[in-house]
């Protein structure tokens, strides 16, 4: 979502921003203003809004994670934060501390104790952060023992200025305040104004404020009691703003793109609000995006993208041995290819028709987005596994993951023919090209049972060597391309063993989404320790490391990755709530079950 990048970008200025209220000056504000929230000081202009409503839990979930004490078990990480580049923050932490006279969690959990915010306002750009303290006496303190540190900073000699009586630290773009309870921290000056001024003469919310907005209302409405951190965006604001962005001119950079994310460009450019929540847990990590929608917001030219009454799904996963992971989607890829006309560019367009030029003749003079990708169901997938050497005389030197697609012939006995030749057609053409390249040569052979066909292309061995050490066998042994068949089922591989347990691996149940997407920890790990030699030898090669170093490396790696069992997303969108969701969720190895490399949860060497 580059559209945004303008706006968050003043993020940044906010960090830098948070030195100011260190020489910020404190002053009394009425009682009832106490009670407000960030988003009944904040106009209704505001675009993107950040809300953690309880800082002080949030914070001591981060820091007493038990993914922290795991991270800190790794040796390499250990030695990174006690290295000379960490110390200089090492060396603030204790400062800080020290003019606090409390720990520096403790400290950062009162001073923002009753809720922090950050906001963009799409009217100027400006960026605004506002953190509701524990009582006045802190946010006094703060200031006092704080401006002592400002004064032993080079450069921190700032001009104090005031505006309505209240004392303000004033930068050349932006500056702070402290209003009793509240601190303020602005990147414009006139926003800090207008910020004061609510802030001042608000009693309680009015009907100006962000929160009487009622796309903000109805975000509110759907947010997830059990969120830690909460970020809004006005989308009405935010294309009024960035309007003339190609994510909001309903017209996709390439068709990957489109295919992918296609059907969320319209919702984007329909949709009030979005939303984003933050999940903490010790066994997982959860982001949620969260956003109104309706099939109806579905032109003519996108119906392809979610189906009939947004009611496509994925497909069933094959659940192969050493499952590193899948991706799979309701994609009506013919509808797409039929209608560029109307979702790209006219260079896009030219070179599609030139590609369905080649491929037609390659399908005997058949329609290729009509009669070929039509002759295709809407459910895609693909799949990727650890591969088993263990029964291979021509192991490569570098191990890689099969993978595969998996489709679905709506008449097979039609389209079964035409995807036969075809492949045979594409594996003789690479012989041609591989011969003027210097590659092996690709053998074919046929397997055919009772109701399961594979047309198998293998490398032929490499030969060896008269005299000396045979050099390491080429990276292309990984691949035996293979097209394979079952009933109504095609499966395109780059392996023969894949191809043929994807037709009679036993499926798991299918997910209710649109798009979704699984990796396995436990497998990846075996990857890395499959290649252990082959990084390590990278490593001295490219870094210039020594082995023990490289080795060292390489370990850390793998313990990150052991360090977690999962990872899922997943697109769902559902009409009868009105609602889209984009999930993405990290799954964590419990501290008590690090997730070891075992041969036992995938494929043996």
């Amino acid at each position: 979502m580059n559209v945004l990048s303008p706006l968050v970008a003043r993020f940044r200025s906010v960090a830098v921003l948070l030195l100011v209220v260190i020489t910020s000056m404190a002053a009394s504000s009425p009682a009832a203003a106490q009670q407000l929230t960030g988003p009944d000081l904040f106009p209704q202009s505001t675009a993107i809004c950040l809300e953690v409503t309880d800082p002080p839990a949030l914070l001591a979930s981060l820091v007493q994670h038990p993914l922290v004490d795991q991270l800190q078990g790794i040796e390499g990480i250990r030695k990174a934060l006690s290295g000379p580049e960490i110390q200089p923050l090492l060396t603030g932490r204790n400062f800080f501390q020290l003019q606090m006279g409390m720990p520096w969690l403790e400290a950062l959990q009162a001073i923002s104790a009753q809720g922090l915010w950050i906001a963009v306002d799409s009217r100027d750009q400006s960026a605004a952060l506002l953190i509701h303290g524990r009582d006045e006496q802190l946010m006094q303190d703060v200031r006092l023992k704080l401006l002592e540190l400002t004064r032993l900073t080079p450069g921190g000699n700032g001009k104090l200025d005031t505006y309505r009586d209240i004392p303000v630290y004033r930068l050349p773009q932006g500056g702070a305040a402290v209003v009793g309870q509240w601190l303020l921290v602005v990147n414009k000056n006139e926003a800090g104004r207008r910020l004061l001024d609510r802030l001042l003469d608000l009693q309680s919310a009015d009907d100006q404020s962000l929160s009487a907005l009622p796309a903000w209302q109805q975000a509110r409405a759907a947010r997830q009691p059990q969120s830690a951190a909460w970020l809004w965006a006005g989308m009405q604001a935010i294309r009024e703003t960035a309007g003339h962005r190609a994510v909001f001119r309903n017209q996709a950079e390439n068709p990957a793109v489109e295919l992918l994310f296609g059907g969320l460009q319209t919702v984007l450019n329909r949709t009030d609000w979005l939303q984003a929540e933050l999940q903490v847990a010790d066994s997982s990590l959860r982001l949620a995006l969260t956003a109104p929608f309706s099939a109806d917001w579905m032109p003519e030219t996108r119906q392809w993208y979610f189906g009939p009454e947004a009611a496509g799904q994925v497909p069933a996963v094959p659940q192969v041995a050493g499952l590193l992971g899948s991706v799979g989607m309701y994609r009506n890829v013919s509808e797409m290819w039929q209608r560029a006309g109307d979702l790209f560019d006219a260079d896009i367009n030219d070179r599609m028709a030139e590609a369905e030029s080649n491929l037609g003749t390659i399908f005997g003079g058949r329609d290729f987005g009509d009669e070929v990708l039509g002759a295709f169901g809407p459910q895609l997938l693909l799949v990727a596994a650890r591969q088993d050497f263990s029964s291979v005389q021509t192991v490569p030197a570098i191990r890689l993951p099969a993978f595969a697609v998996v489709l679905q012939l709506k008449d097979a006995e039609t389209m079964r023919p035409e995807l036969r030749r075809a492949f045979q057609s594409a594996i003789g053409f690479f012989n041609i090209t591989g011969i003027q390249e210097g590659r092996p040569q690709l053998d074919m052979d046929m397997q055919k049972s009772a109701d399961t066909e594979l047309i198998i292309s293998r490398y032929l061995p490499p030969r060896k060597p008269g005299t000396g050490e045979a050099p390491p066998v080429p990276l292309i042994y990984n691949f035996s391309p293979t097209a394979a068949f079952r009933k109504d089922q095609f499966v395109l591989a780059s392996t023969e063993q894949l191809a043929a347990e994807i037709l009679q691996a036993p499926r798991q149940a299918p997910v209710a989404a649109n798009m979704a997407m699984h990796v396995q920890a436990d497998i990846a790990g075996q990857l890395v320790a499959d290649n252990q030699q082959s990084l390590v030898s990278q490593n001295m090669l490219t870094k210039g490391q020594t082995r023990e170093e490289a080795e060292a490396e390489v370990a850390v790696l793998q313990q990150l990755i052991s360090l977690m069992r999962g990872m899922t997303f997943q697109l769902r969108p559902d009409p009868a709530a009105k609602q889209l969701q984009l999930e993405l969720d990290l799954q964590l190895t419990p501290a008590s079950q690090p997730n070891g490399v075992t041969e036992e949860s995938g494929r043996g060497n």
